[in-house]
């Protein structure tokens, strides 16, 4: 038994990954056309997602807190911008707005601030 579960399993480790995987040539037209315009949505889309702050990736938050060190985050959003995933990180200091804009490997790409006391 163990001499046959041997030569078999790397036939099934083979396979396998294609298994996991789900093509898009299995499913019918239908399904087809709404999985990719799906997928297109999910990579080329400019639309704001909104999430929360303990789902931001820590060195996207570290670069986000060196560029804006006294500020107190509120929210986070992402989208892809160019074929790169930006994280929006919104916060506040005392009455004054502040968005701080990093790419998904750490890079600030610029800080806002919009003061709003009148």
């Amino acid at each position: 038994m163990a001499r046959w579960s041997v030569s078999v399993l790397p036939r099934i480790a083979a396979i396998l990954p294609g298994l996991l995987l789900l093509s898009p040539a299995l499913l019918s037209p239908a399904a087809q056309g709404d999985a990719e315009s799906a997928l297109l949505l999910d990579t080329a889309s400019e639309e704001l997602t909104s999430m929360a702050l303990g789902e931001i990736p820590a060195r996207v938050l570290s670069a986000a807190r060196d560029a804006a060190p006294d500020v107190a985050f509120t929210s986070a959003e992402r989208y892809w911008e160019e074929d790169v995933l930006v994280y929006r990180i919104s916060a506040r200091l005392y009455r004054e707005a502040w968005n701080v804009f990093v790419r998904e490997d750490g890079v600030v790409l610029r800080t806002e601030s919009d003061n709003t006391a009148n």
